[in-house]
């Protein structure tokens, strides 16, 4: 089973200059962990708008699981494809001319 851990939950900034303008970005960097049965099997960090609430911060979370469920699934059926398209190289490299009496 997966699980999303927030692991912590800080303000950063970014100052840049545009011309004469000196410019000040705030965001919320977000660093979670991805468990499968207990282990970490994924970490990463996202950012979000400081002004973002507790519980939107929770469902995007939630709904970031979601999608990366979802891609797994995907994944490990494209590497099952991918296996069987392997299987069949070889059976057609190792049957191919082969005559059967």
């Amino acid at each position: 089973m997966l699980t999303l851990e927030i692991k912590s939950v800080k303000t950063d900034e970014r100052h840049s200059v545009e011309g004469e303008e000196q410019k000040t970005e705030r965001w919320l960097d977000v660093e979670i962990a991805i468990l499968e049965d207990g282990s970490v099997i994924d970490e990463r960090r996202l950012a979000y708008p400081t002004a973002t609430s507790k519980e939107d911060l929770q469902e995007s979370l939630r709904q970031f699981l979601e999608t990366y469920k979802s891609d797994r699934v995907i994944a490990q059926e494209s590497a099952k494809v991918e296996e069987e398209n392997k299987n069949a190289q070889a059976l057609n490299s190792e049957l191919s001319g082969i005559q059967i009496t």
